[in-house]
């Protein structure tokens, strides 16, 4: 299997309307040790459980994952329905969600985005699809 990495984001903090930290310009990291987390299923989205572990023990944490959801848009419905918090890639500000609030981390934080296929294929289209996303994202 071989893999590239094809896009860095930043992340913020995906919180219910009513939720305390919801009122302030910037979440601190630590201030959701409390919190229930929704997250990215491991079968849609490999390496996302690891990755929000990682980031959460920066900060002295395990984040207590109440519900996994296969899309992006599941994350939204349910922090909006107040089953928990979540960390995402900055771009999730594209999907408004009536009852949810976007707040940018105190410590900036950077999930990366990977692109993998069989390394056998060394097809045309493979490296064509490649650069495309590439040229995308801006890494190229």
């Amino acid at each position: 299997m071989d893999w590239e990495c094809v896009a860095h984001h930043k992340v913020v903090a995906v919180l219910p309307v009513n939720h305390p930290l919801a009122k302030k310009s910037r979440t601190r990291l630590a201030d959701l040790k409390h919190s229930f987390f929704v997250a990215m299923s491991e079968e849609t989205h490999p390496g996302s459980r690891h990755w929000l572990s990682q980031l959460c023990g920066q900060s002295g944490f395990t984040p207590r994952i109440l519900q996994d959801v296969d899309l992006e848009s599941g994350l939204m419905t349910f922090v909006a329905e107040g089953l928990g918090v979540t960390l995402a890639r900055e771009q999730i500000k594209n999907f408004p969600h009536p009852g949810v609030v976007f707040r940018p981390l105190a410590s900036p934080a950077q999930a990366d985005y990977f692109v993998a296929w069989h390394g056998e294929n060394h097809s045309k289209a493979l490296h064509q699809y490649l650069d495309i996303i590439k040229q995308q994202t801006g890494l190229y």
